[in-house]
């Protein structure tokens, strides 16, 4: 090889890769890199994750808030047979009822 390979970008970068590697000091540095670039990877995923998690409980909570209060702003319209058929009633029916409508059951029973 004469003077002028020496000189080339291509082997200079080489030579030095080839000396970093051999020094036990290159070697521990580019370990660390590595090591401490994996943990930053991990937390930021971590991070993401919780941050997904906070605004998904966030828009439930929102969506539950929604929902009850247009529980409390909806009327109840009965029909001939006195049987309630507006949504919120048909929505509190589904989930088990309202607190009064399990007071009277229990009452029911009592006597």
């Amino acid at each position: 090889m004469a003077v002028e390979d020496y000189l080339e970008p291509e082997v200079a970068v080489a030579v030095a890769v080839t000396a970093a590697l051999g020094s036990p000091r290159a070697r521990r540095a580019l370990r660390q890199g590595a090591v401490y670039s994996v943990a930053g990877v991990l937390k930021a995923g971590d991070a993401v994750g919780m941050l997904a998690r906070g605004v998904g409980r966030g828009a439930t909570r929102t969506a539950d808030e929604v929902a009850a209060s247009a529980d409390e702003t909806d009327t109840t319209d009965t029909t001939d047979a006195g049987e309630a058929t507006a949504p919120a009633a048909r929505r509190r029916a589904q989930r088990g009822g309202n607190a009064a409508t399990k007071r009277d059951e229990k009452e029911g029973a009592n006597k």
